[in-house]
């Protein structure tokens, strides 16, 4: 029941993994008196449904006072949980009426915990409503859906700073990252020039960026690589292994339901992009355009005529 003597608090909250189970985030923004609270996180190994979980636990813990929260949630199973179900699952020893264990009793216990401290009230929400049809609870879901996704694409941004044991100052010269992406269908030059960007990566000690595409230019990548012996790479893809092999001593990280999503998150977690071109492939030019738009240095090598923008 509302406490009239606690501040109320509104909060938004989103889960999600891609894909499922697969590397998941969660989001809470809590609204008190005008001001913003945002708490996100991600995990490696999880699942949609304990994301929607970790958002209303995360948010509601990064509460310092008792206060009256109304959460607004996209997940039926969340909100029927908390209002139709938990009282019993508390009283039942963490079990379900079917007398079996509850799925993420360890989160439910922590929601259940906080219900102690807050007068709390859960609310379904539509997911994915269009900004220009969607209500204001529903506007704050999709903003609570992008900081899912950004903080699923921080977590990938982190996992490829690779960690060496050296001086200081070659440790920082390691970490720039260079995003290699090129067109499946590649000619011999384009897969010459393809060589002389890694060479010239390996030479800086840079961490190099690639997809696991079985054909053209990432597949030339990871055979330069392997051919030379170098580990300082990061191969990303939406499979559970890399489709071209990778890199046995390098990093492989699982990420997207799609190649475009990938291809974004690739960008956005590079600090330098090449897009080897062979003027027709749309996923290449689309990530190059994707790179351009957040005012990283790109470089667009367009072998269909000549080169249409600067050299390595």
């Amino acid at each position: 029941m509302s406490n009239s003597t606690r501040p109320e608090v509104t909060m938004y909250t989103d889960g999600g993994c891609s894909p499922n189970p697969g590397l998941g985030g969660y989001a809470a923004i809590l609204v008190k008196q005008g001001a913003e609270k945002i708490v996100t996180g991600a995990e490696a190994e999880t699942s949609n449904y304990r994301m929607e979980l970790m958002a209303v636990v995360a948010g509601l813990e990064a509460l310092s006072i008792s206060s009256n929260v109304t959460i607004f949630s996209d997940n039926n199973n969340v909100v029927r949980g908390f209002n139709e179900w938990l009282a019993g699952w508390c009283a039942n020893g963490w079990r379900n009426s079917r007398k079996k264990a509850v799925d993420h009793a360890d989160l439910w216990q922590r929601i259940q915990k906080q219900s102690e401290r807050h007068s709390i009230t859960l609310v379904k929400v539509k997911a994915h409503v269009a900004d220009q049809d969607a209500s204001d609870a529903e506007k704050m879901n999709n903003r609570a859906d992008a900081l899912v996704s950004e903080a699923r694409a921080t977590y990938l941004a982190e996992q490829a700073s690779v960690t060496a044991p050296s001086e200081p100052e070659e440790e920082a010269e390691s970490q720039y990252r260079l995003y290699i992406a090129g067109s499946r269908h590649a000619s011999d030059k384009m897969l010459d020039y393809t060589r002389r960007i890694v060479a010239r990566a390996i030479e800086n000690s840079w961490t190099i960026v690639v997809g696991d595409n079985p054909q053209g230019v990432d597949q030339e990548v990871i055979k330069e690589l392997c051919r030379l012996n170098y580990s300082n790479v990061i191969v990303v893809g939406i499979a559970k292994t890399p489709r071209n092999g990778g890199v046995s001593a390098g990093q492989y990280v699982q990420y997207g339901k799609s190649y475009l999503e990938r291809d974004q998150a690739m960008a956005r977690c590079s600090d330098r992009g090449i897009f080897v071109w062979n003027g027709q492939s749309r996923g290449t030019e689309t990530a190059y355009r994707y790179m351009q738009s957040l005012n990283k240095t790109q470089h667009l090598m367009d072998f269909s005529a000549t080169f249409a923008e600067g050299t390595v």
